[in-house]
This record gives C-alpha cells, structure tokens and sequence, in this order.
C-alpha cells in the first residue's frame, strides 16, 4: 500500500526526516507541511516539538493519505492552496517539487511563497541524475523515471528558486551518504538502453499501465532480452568508472526578506 507507515519506516527515510526536524528553526510556532502525503514528518516533528508547536497542519491532494496523518488536514494540491497570504510562520514542502512539470512548477513555487510569513523549508533529492535512473517499460517500451522524477536540483539551482522574495539561508546534504559513479552522461545512456532495465516493482508505467506484477510467470524479469548482456556491461562500468560520495537529500532554508 502506497501510503503505509511502514513503507516509510526504512533508515534511509526516518534519517531523512530526523535531519530535516533539526533544521526547524527555534522560533517557529507554526508549520504547514505542503505535500505530507501519510503524515510522517508531522507526527516525528510533534513528537520532538510539542510543547512549542502551536498550529501543525498537514496538506495532499490524495484523500487516502490524508485518512493515516494524526493532525489537522487540507485536501488541496500544491499549485492551489486553500490558504490566507502568510498564515504559516514555516512552510515546508518535502520530496514533491521534483515531481512536478514545469507550468506546475512554476504555481507551486507562487502558492509556498504566498502562503509562509517567514519560513520556507524544502528536501529534494541530491544532483539526481536523470538520464542514469531512466527505465524502460518491458511492455510499450515507454521510457521513464520510475520515482516520476522530472527535474533535478543541486545546491546551485536549489538555491535560487525564491528569489528575491525570500533569501536562502542554508543548504544542506541529509539523509545518508550514497556512493555514485562518476561517468559520462552519454555513456550512462547508451548503457541503460543495452541494459533494457525493467521498471521496479513500485513503477507503474505512465503510458500503458503495466507494472512488474503484471507479467505472467513466462515473462519473469530474468527473460527479458538484454539483460544478460546488461549483467556484464554492470561489471564492466563498475570497473571502468571512479565513484564518489554524497548526501541522499538536500535541503533548503529560506527566509523572507524584510520589505
């Protein structure tokens, strides 16, 4: 299920959320949390921030998430809130704006900035690359990102997204540290279309519907053409490119300017 606690119980995802609590600034009383989906970071951020919290709110446009967060709720989507100018002191918006296309993009921004007094708070993944994580539906042949990822953000670009009406005061790495290959990006997509990876088994593929749990047993991954090959292409870029080190996450602390 989707919007399972436990789905979001993982290391990975409570290190995650345990970052982005520490960087709450002291002063805030209260929080609206753009995108809560099951309410995860609500309940860890009233759990540590009771007694000082004065209004936590939580806002999805999925009315089944909605149903599992322990707080008050909004059912609205990002680029439409239902919500007065500066109402929240801290505006939060965790692992959604890399989801959305680019005239959404655009509204979500407007709608964050509208709604926050002073405070804007947001986690996306880390200088994710797209080209590498893109995945091949085995059925129509779709090629998509399987998280439905259609930007990337690095500290740069994170950075900037506010302007001017909000300064941005930090920028940080959270969440684990990954090793990544460091290769070409020509190269990375030459190697994903030999390698034919299929979708994994949360993916669902936007443009026929087919999912891993769809196929019959004669159409196990394992039979999918090209993935013997793909195996041994995977041993040899391992060997052939260095690779480094960074946070899972990044995260952004905006403040609003004074006027």
């Amino acid at each position: 299920m989707l919007w399972d606690p436990e789905r979001y119980s993982v290391p990975a995802e409570s290190e995650r959320i345990l970052d982005t609590i520490c960087h709450v600034p002291p002063d805030v009383r209260s929080v609206l949390d753009v995108g809560c989906g099951n309410g995860t970071f609500l309940k860890a951020l009233l759990k540590r921030q009771l007694n000082r919290l004065e209004v936590v709110v939580g806002v999805d446009r999925s009315r089944t998430a909605l149903g599992h967060v322990a707080a008050p709720r909004i059912l609205a989507t990002i680029t439409h809130l239902p919500i007065r100018s500066r109402t929240f002191e801290l505006v939060a918006c965790q692992e959604v704006l890399e989801h959305l296309p680019h005239r959404s993009f655009s509204l979500a921004l407007g709608e964050l900035a509208r709604v926050s007094s002073k405070w804007i708070l947001i986690t996306v993944p880390n200088a994710q690359d797209l080209a590498s994580s893109t995945t091949v539906c085995p059925s129509c042949q779709c090629a998509f990102n399987p998280q439905f990822h259609m930007r990337s953000f690095d500290s740069d670009t994170l950075k900037s997204i506010f302007k001017p009406n909000f300064e941005c005061l930090k920028v940080d790495g959270i969440g684990p540290v990954i090793r990544y290959r460091l290769h070409d990006r020509r190269i990375a997509a030459w190697y994903r279309a030999v390698r034919r990876p299929a979708p994994p088994s949360h993916a669902v593929c936007p443009q026929c519907g087919f999912a891993n749990d769809d196929m019959a047993p004669s159409r196990s991954l394992t039979a999918i053409p090209g993935r013997e090959t793909g195996s041994r292409l995977k041993s040899f870029v391992k060997r052939l490119f260095p690779t480094a080190e960074k946070n899972q996450w990044i995260l952004g602390l905006f403040r609003r300017r004074q006027c």
